[in-house]
C-alpha cells in the first residue's frame, strides 16, 4: 500500500511539473506554478523559508521522500528504471548492494554550495535536479509536443477552436545540447543502477539523505524474521541494503517502499526509527535464554536461488504492473483536464497571436548582436538574475510571445542559459508578467502591470542608415505608432536629399520632408516593440540595448 500512494503522488507530481512546461494554452501556470516553487533548490535561493520548512519536516518526519515523490529528475529516473526492469534479461535485473562513494557526494555538495555563494550560476544549473529536468522538457520534448499541437490543429483544419497552432524553435544550441548529454547521461545511470544519480552526484540528494538519517520513520530490518533470501537489495534501486548485517544506509533510502513489497518474510517494516534497537535487544535476549550452549538457527528452511529469484521476477512485475495501472489512469484523468482547460483559453490565445499591427515581411529578420544583454523585467540586475536563477528555463517554456530564449556565451560564461531577451517574434507587453509570475527562484521578481510600464529594462537605439525612410526613401511610421510609451516621436528629414514633388503639387519643397523616428529616453521601457515592427531586413533599423541594472522611471 505504502508503494502504491509514492507512485501515484509521483505521476501526479511529475505531470504536474511536466505539464507546466509543455502548456501551449497560457492557463495551466495559474493553477500549477506551486508544483515549481515546491523544489528545494529554487526555495532555497528565494529563501522561501515556508517551502524549505516544509521540505525539512518532511524529511525528517518520513526520509526522502522529496526525491521519490517531488524532485521531477528523482521521477524520470524512477520512468528509466522501471522500463529497464521490465526490458533487461532477468539475471540483469537485479539491484545490488554498494558501499557510498562518501568523498565524492561531499566534494559534490561544498562545490554546490561554494557556487551558491559566490553567486557563480552555472554550478547551481548544472547540478539542481529541477533545472535539469526543466532544461530537457523545454529543449527536448517541448518541440515533439508542439510539432503533434500543429499537426492535430493541421488535422482539424478550419472551426477547430481547441487546439492553437505553435511554434517549434530551438531556443540555444548549447542549451539543447546540455539538455540532450544531461538525458542520456542520468538515463543510462538509471537504467543500470537506478538512483546512481541522485545518491552519488546530486547535492540535494546528498544534503537530504543526511537529515534522513534523523527521520522518525524508517524502513528497518527485523534480523528475528530475515532468512536472508536477498530479494530486498535485487528490488533496492538505491543500492543501500546491506542485507548480511542487517542494514541500511539512510543515507541514501530514497523511500520508495521497493523492498518492503518484495520481502515475502514481513522482514521489513516503515516503523518508528527506535524499533531497531528494540528489535535488537530483543533479539539478543532471546539468545541469551537458549541454554545448555545450544547453537540458535538462523533460518529453518533453505530456500533455493533458483525460486527465489522467479518468485522475485514475478512479485516485481505484479508490482511495477499495478503501478502502470494506478499512474496510467491518474495519467488520462490529468491530461482530459488539461485539454478541457486549454479548449476554454484557446480563443482567448488565438486573438492575443492576431493583435500585431503587421505581418512578418518576406525576408527573415536576424537576431541583433547587441552590446549588453536585455534581462526580463522584475530581474532588477544582471547581477542579480546570475545569483539567483538556475536556469531551469521556465519563463523561456511559459513567455507567450516567445521573446525569452537562454543565453549563449556572447556575453560571458556566467550568463550561459540565462534568460535574456529578443525580439525576432514579438516584443515585451506591458499586459503580461507571466516570467515573473511563475519564477521558483525569485530572479525575476513579481511585478504588477502598473510597475511594469514604469520599469526601464534597457533603451531603443535607431540607426538610421538602416531605416527605410532614409535607405528606400519611403513613409513608414510602425515604431512610432505601436512604441507604448510614447518614447518615439517623429522629425522631418531634412537632410538635403533630392525629393521629387507629387504631380497635383508641383510648388511643394524640394527638400525631403519625409518623417524619421527620434528616441526619448527617458520615457522608452525597453520592451522591444519598435524592433519587432520594423519593417528594415536583414536586421531591423531600431534595435534595444539593455541596462545593467534596471530604472524605474518617473
Amino acid at each position: 500500500m505504502l508503494k502504491k500512494i509514492r507512485v501515484a503522488l509521483a505521476v501526479i507530481f511529475g505531470l504536474l511539473i511536466t505539464m507546466l512546461f509543455l502548456d501551449i494554452s497560457g492557463v495551466l501556470h495559474r493553477y500549477f506554478a506551486f508544483a515549481a516553487k515546491l523544489q528545494f533548490v529554487p526555495a532555497l535561493l528565494a529563501l522561501n523559508v515556508v517551502v524549505l520548512i516544509v521540505l525539512v519536516v518532511l524529511t525528517l518526519l518520513f526520509g526522502r521522500v522529496y526525491c521519490s515523490v517531488i524532485c521531477p529528475t528523482g521521477i524520470y529516473q524512477d520512468v528509466v528504471a522501471f522500463f529497464a526492469r521490465r526490458l533487461k534479461p532477468k539475471k540483469r535485473r537485479r539491484y545490488r548492494y554498494s558501499k557510498p562513494k562518501t568523498l565524492l557526494r561531499w566534494v559534490v555538495l561544498a562545490l554546490f554550495v561554494v557556487g551558491v555563494i559566490a553567486g557563480v550560476a552555472v554550478i547551481p544549473a548544472l547540478l539542481d535536479p529541477y533545472s535539469l529536468y526543466g532544461r530537457m522538457v523545454t529543449e527536448l520534448l517541448t518541440p515533439l509536443y508542439s510539432g503533434v499541437n500543429n499537426l492535430l490543429v493541421k488535422a482539424l483544419g478550419d472551426g477547430n477552436y481547441t487546439f492553437v497552432e505553435a511554434d517549434v524553435w530551438m531556443k540555444s544550441g548549447i542549451s539543447f545540447a546540455l539538455a540532450l548529454l544531461t538525458l542520456l547521461v542520468i538515463g543510462y545511470l538509471a537504467w543500470r543502477n537506478g538512483r546512481t544519480y541522485c545518491n552519488t552526484i546530486c547535492p540535494v540528494g546528498t544534503l537530504l539523505g543526511y537529515l534522513s538519517k534523523l527521520s522518525f520513520l524508517k524502513i528497518q530490518i527485523d534480523p528475528s524474521s530475515c532468512i536472508q533470501c536477498g530479494r530486498c537489495v535485487r528490488a533496492c534501486k538505491a543500492s543501500c541494503i546491506d542485507v548480511k548485517n542487517h542494514a541500511i544506509d539512510y543515507s541514501r533510502c530514497v523511500s520508495c517502499f521497493n523492498c518492503i513489497d518484495t520481502c515475502s518474510e514481513n522482514g521489513i517494516a516503515y516503523t518508528v526509527s527506535w524499533a531497531k534497537k528494540r528489535v535488537a535487544t530483543q533479539t539478543v535476549s532471546e539468545g541469551l535464554e537458549d541454554a545448555g550452549g545450544k547453537t540458535v538457527q538462523k533460518v529453518a528452511e533453505k530456500v533455493s536461488a533458483q525460486d527465489v529469484e522467479e518468485t522475485a521476477g514475478k512479485e516485481v512485475s505484479k508490482e511495477m504492473a499495478q503501478g502502470v495501472e494506478k499512474g496510467g489512469s491518474s495519467r488520462r484523468q490529468f491530461i482530459t483536464t488539461s485539454l478541457l482547460i486549454a479548449g476554454t483559453a484557446a480563443e482567448l490565445r488565438a486573438q492575443s497571436n492576431r493583435r500585431s499591427m503587421i505581418k512578418y515581411p518576406a525576408v527573415r529578420k536576424d537576431r541583433f548582436n547587441r552590446l549588453k544583454p536585455i534581462t526580463p523585467p522584475g530581474s532588477v540586475s544582471r547581477e542579480h538574475l546570475n545569483d539567483a536563477c538556475t536556469a531551469c528555463l521556465l519563463c523561456v517554456a511559459k513567455c507567450p510571445e516567445k521573446i525569452i530564449r537562454p543565453s549563449v556565451n556572447e556575453y560571458g560564461w556566467e550568463f550561459v542559459m540565462q534568460p535574456t531577451l529578443s525580439f525576432e517574434k514579438g516584443y515585451c507587453r506591458t499586459d503580461c508578467t507571466i516570467c515573473s509570475d511563475v519564477c521558483p527562484t525569485d530572479a525575476i521578481k513579481e511585478l504588477t502591470k502598473a510597475n511594469k510600464t514604469k520599469t526601464a529594462i534597457g533603451h531603443a537605439v535607431h540607426i538610421r542608415e538602416n531605416c527605410v525612410v532614409v535607405r528606400d526613401d519611403v513613409n513608414c511610421d510602425a515604431c512610432w505608432r505601436i512604441c507604448p510609451t510614447g518614447a518615439i516621436t517623429r522629425e522631418y528629414r531634412d537632410d538635403g536629399t533630392p525629393y521629387v514633388p507629387p504631380a497635383n503639387n508641383p510648388n511643394a519643397s524640394t527638400v525631403n520632408l519625409r518623417l524619421v523616428p527620434v528616441i526619448d529616453k527617458d520615457k522608452c521601457i525597453g520592451c522591444g516593440a519598435c524592433e519587432y515592427i520594423c519593417a528594415a531586413r536583414p536586421l531591423a533599423a531600431i534595435h534595444v540595448e539593455g541596462y545593467a541594472t534596471h530604472r524605474l522611471l518617473t
